[in-house]
């Protein structure tokens, strides 16, 4: 439970609890006291045990700075690194060796941290590597976590390699004087003593049966047993393999030290009251039974030995007080079911071993895992019959299939003592509820017990049950051992004793021993280290209820809940109404509905809780609340001035004025009696989608209040709805201009016919404009076109908004006039005066007799004018910009350098 060096043959840790008959732990009544010592072998380095774990001193008090011992090794364990090689550490440090110099007898080793490199150091053969960083926080990096002697720096014939031994680390998560005087607010901490760090409680610790209650930070729990006639220190250990430095972590106990210091011999006496730590004691049952005893001498050649039969253990079986006609022994510091006492036993480890108050829940189909292979299914769960089909699985295979009644008590047997007759239980448990839940049925168990099917037989002789031993079962109800031939221990080593179940310890020294456990399976383990009996335990009564509160506001019912109090022996709750006893009501129900009430009345309740044992908490948890008001039956009054707004082929809005009652909530609306839907106060409208053209509909309104009184004289009114919609498209048949005709004057009336009267639109080159027009008759005018080709369609829509369009029509408009030229073919001369006016009579060309053509590439027969965009090139140099934009063009066919002498255009 507490911390000792058997090497420094200190430790220093002492924890003193006084427990009154009420199960308190009155002020200044725990008392915890640690003191820091120097380790003998290293001058000037000191340590302290802190709360169960050896802690390294970084400054002493009052200002203390320490930090738990993470590695510990001595000079013996030597370990071997190559170049390159690292050593994981605790907390995230890795030890590499970068560089080693077989010749030059040093070796270059990195220290990292998570990753990040947090020391480089060289260091010769024969020297000590420490990384150093600042511990007590006053600014200098003098404080050391991680230290190592290097022993040797060898060449290698691949690679080179050194020795290291005598490692020692400690945490950088430090505990400062603050974080000390921190240890809860129940206690006061005391550093003003030298070397010493004292912790009492300045505030009562309350206890309770069959519990646990944690002590100085949860360090320890100090445990009761159900009926609180008893109590124990323990604390729980955590054992996870780690791997780190080569090695699986695990957890050794020191149970008993050696009664005598001289180096001649060590005398051991241990027993399951005094040591619990080592061997087995049922705090419940109040039992162990277990004692072990061993003289060790020193023989020839300074051995140390236990002598043949200076080893003695012996266990006696007892009957549980609970469950009479069972019966258990301690085997080796464990507990065991006795199938079959001696002089020839069967005995089999407790695997589980549950009360009436563990229980576990279980859904139709879910099974609960047990240890070494085993589980429980509810395969099938009854609630009306009150039974319930179990399956027992051990190691994959079905061993028992069993239906069993509410109340009843389900068990698993087999042959475990060779008897030939399966009557040995292995599990059995009792149901103790089946119910019913929201999805599916339940069932409760409780008071499960599991022993091992792998049975231990013991018998008389040596070596049949533990090779080694003899054993002697001839003493009834006893089994006792002791060692057949010496057991030589080794000097700063452990030696296993009794099937490796202990082992005994002896520090390097020589000068002292223990026995010891050791504990290597990962998980939480619980150690006991002291058990005491109270005296005159008084059975006190449970605590209250709390949180008792009304979860109700009707008039005639309040139901009062609350959570039950955590008493492992609490029973059930009293229950009174205005000091008027009701009813008892059962652990876990945790409600009171009371009913019958008067409204707008005031009702108080009392409750007071009881133990197992019949115990009352004399002070009641009460709770005052008031039943609602007489409910409200008067309906509310109809909606007014319900009306269709609509008219439409496929819905009906109807809107209404809601009523002007206070309590109105909501309209329940009905479409040909059929219910539709609620329509909350204030939205005041419905509106019926998907309804069939001209049909007729009635809408009925009811009107509903807060409390649900509902109006039974419906509000209605009948609408019908409109005829289909017309929707076959406009017919438009375009009368003039045709399609890919051909216009010559550059004025273009465009008609069109629809077969129904609508509105017409023009979309002449991509631009649209209304045309004139009405009825099916429309007409629009596009005047002084020039030559080019015009693309036009006609949109059209009548008064319900159906829509249509027209074919796309491509027409040409042409003005072009083209005038013969008479051209004498031999001098390449016009032979006559040719005047022509363009179309848009601003532009006169004039050819003069005696015009010379010859220049054109090919002789010209005829010359056009007209009115596009822009004039043709061949005149551009002749023309102003203004005249550019006259929109005419000359040109001459083919295409003529120059005409001589030079054709006037007048403007």
């Amino acid at each position: 439970l507490l911390f000792y060096d058997l090497d420094d043959e200190t430790g220093q840790e002492e924890l003193s609890v006084t427990i009154s008959n009420n199960l308190i732990i009155g002020e200044n009544n725990l008392t915890y006291t640690t003191k820091e010592w120097e380790d003998p072998d290293n001058p000037g380095d000191h340590y302290m045990a802190w709360l169960g774990e050896p802690y390294f001193v970084i400054q002493s008090g009052p200002d203390w700075y320490i930090s738990k011992v993470l590695i510990d090794e001595d000079e013996d364990d030597v370990r071997t690194l190559n170049e390159g090689q690292s050593l994981t550490l605790p907390e995230g440090f890795v030890l590499t060796a970068t560089e080693i110099e077989g010749f030059g007898g040093k070796a270059n080793f990195i220290v990292t941290q998570d990753g990040k490199q947090v020391g480089s150091i060289v260091v010769n053969q024969g020297e000590q590597f420490k990384y150093e960083t600042d511990l007590n926080r006053n600014g200098e990096d003098d404080n050391w976590v991680l230290r190592f002697n290097v022993e040797g720096v060898h060449e290698g014939v691949i690679r080179n390699f050194v020795w290291i031994n005598d490692i020692d680390m400690i945490s950088l998560k430090v505990l400062s004087g603050s974080d000390i005087l921190d240890i809860g607010e129940d206690y006061f901490v005391n550093t003003a003593i030298p070397s010493t760090i004292k912790i009492e409680n300045d505030n009562n610790i309350i206890l309770t049966k069959d519990g646990y209650t944690g002590i100085l930070d949860d360090r320890f729990d100090i445990r009761v047993n159900k009926p609180g006639t008893m109590a124990a220190i323990s604390k729980d250990i955590e054992v996870i393999a780690l791997g780190l430095i080569g090695q699986n972590e695990f957890y050794e106990i020191l149970c008993v030290i050696n009664t005598t210091t001289e180096n001649e011999y060590f005398t051991f006496s241990a027993n399951s009251y005094d040591n619990p730590c080592l061997l087995y004691f049922d705090l419940d049952d109040e039992n162990g039974k277990e004692e072990i005893s061993i003289i060790a001498g020193v023989g020839a050649g300074d051995e140390l030995i236990i002598g043949k039969n200076n080893l003695a253990y012996t266990t006696m079986e007892w009957e549980d007080p609970d469950i009479p006609g069972d019966h258990y022994i301690a085997w080796l510091g464990e507990p065991y079911f006795v199938i079959q006492s001696g002089p020839e036993w069967y005995i089999s480890e407790l695997l589980v071993d549950e009360d009436k108050n563990d229980d576990h829940v279980l859904r139709v189909g879910e099974s609960l895992t047990l240890p070494n292979g085993f589980s429980i299914t509810a395969i099938e769960i009854d609630v009306d019959g009150q039974e319930v089909w179990f399956e027992v699985i051990y190691d994959g295979e079905l061993v028992k299939s069993r239906v069993v009644d509410d109340d009843e008590e389900f068990r698993y047997e087999t042959d475990l003592n060779e008897s030939g007759n399966n009557d040995n239980w292995v599990l059995k448990f009792n149901v103790e509820s089946v119910f019913a839940g929201m999805n599916t049925n339940l069932v409760k168990i409780n008071n499960t017990k599991l022993i091992d099917p792998d049975v231990l037989k013991v018998e008389s002789g040596p070596h049949y049950t533990i090779e080694g031993y003899s054993v002697d079962t001839a003493i009834p109800s006893t089994i006792k051992i002791e060692n057949y031939y010496g057991i030589i221990l080794e000097r700063d080593d452990f030696t296993p004793i009794l099937d490796d179940r202990f082992r005994i310890r002896v520090n390097k020294h020589g000068t002292m021993a223990a026995i010891s456990r050791l504990i290597t399976e990962p998980g939480t383990h619980e150690l006991i280290g002291a058990v005491e009996y109270l005296d005159e335990a008084i059975d006190s009564p449970p605590a209250s209820v709390t949180n008792l509160h009304n979860i109700t506001y009707t008039p005639t019912y309040i139901n009062w809940t609350w959570t039950d109090p955590e008493d492992a022996d609490f029973e059930k709750v009293m229950v009174y109404l205005d000091q008027v006893f009701k009813t008892n009501v059962s652990k876990g129900v945790q409600y009171y509905n009371a009913t019958g009430l008067t409204p707008a009345t005031t009702y108080t309740i009392s409750t007071k809780t009881v133990d197992s044992t019949g115990n009352i908490n004399q002070t009641p948890v009460d709770n005052t609340s008031t039943t609602a008001p007489p409910l409200d039956i008067e309906q509310p009054a109809g909606v007014t001035n319900l009306k269709n707004v609509s008219y439409a082929p496929t819905y009906i809005n109807w809107t209404w004025t809601d009523p002007e009652d206070a309590d109105f909530e909501k309209v329940m609306v009905y479409l040909d009696q059929v219910f539709k839907t609620n329509v909350s106060k204030g939205v005041q409208y419905y509106n019926a989608t998907g309804l069939t053209p001209a049909t007729t509909y009635t809408i009925s309104t009811k009107t509903v209040d807060s409390t649900g009184n509902i109006n039974q004289t419906p509000v209605d009114n009948t609408s019908r709805t409109a005829p289909p919609l017309d929707i076959e498209p406009i017919n438009i048949t375009i009368t003039s201009p045709a399609n890919n005709s051909i216009n010559t004057t550059g004025d273009v009336n465009v008609t069109v016919v629809l077969d129904r009267a609508g509105t017409a639109l023009l979309n002449w080159n991509g631009v649209t404009e209304s045309m004139n027009g009405s009825g099916t008759n429309f007409f629009k005018l596009q005047e002084d076109l020039f030559s080019g080709n015009f693309n036009f369609k006609v949109y059209a829509i009548d008064s319900k908004g159906v829509s249509s369009v027209s074919e796309t029509r491509i027409l040409t408009v042409n003005r072009t006039k083209t005038i013969n030229l008479s051209i004498d073919p031999e001098t390449g001369n016009v032979s006559k005066k040719i005047i022509s006016i363009a179309p848009s009579e601003n532009v006169t060309l004039t050819i003069f007799n005696g015009t010379n053509v010859s220049g054109c590439d090919k002789n010209v027969t005829e010359i056009s004018i007209d009115s596009p965009d822009q004039l043709n090139p061949t005149l551009e140099k002749n023309l102003s910009n203004e005249e550019l934009f006259l929109h005419e063009n000359f040109s001459a066919l083919p295409n003529c350098s120059r005409f001589n002498p030079d054709i006037q255009l007048q403007f």
